[in-house]
């Protein structure tokens, strides 16, 4: 099986392993901005409701705009 896992990860072209790279590097990015805009939040005396609600904010605000992207793209 990893011998299978190998041989695949082996037959994908340049492009493709620099756009995985570049894409594993973004979310280890956005991961590290995150984790230290909430210890920022913390840190200025936020309670951890008011955190939650600040990221779950930001998460409905991307769906709200991917809904209408999706359906201007389509």
């Amino acid at each position: 099986m990893v011998k299978n896992y190998i041989r695949n990860l082996k037959a994908i072209s340049n492009n493709a392993r620099w756009f995985l790279a570049g894409n594993i590097l973004h979310w280890m990015g956005l991961a590290a901005f995150r984790l230290l805009f909430n210890l920022y939040l913390q840190e200025n005396g936020w309670t951890k409701t008011e955190i939650g609600y600040t990221i779950s904010l930001v998460a409905w605000g991307a769906f709200l705009v991917a809904i209408p992207a999706a359906l201007l793209l389509d």
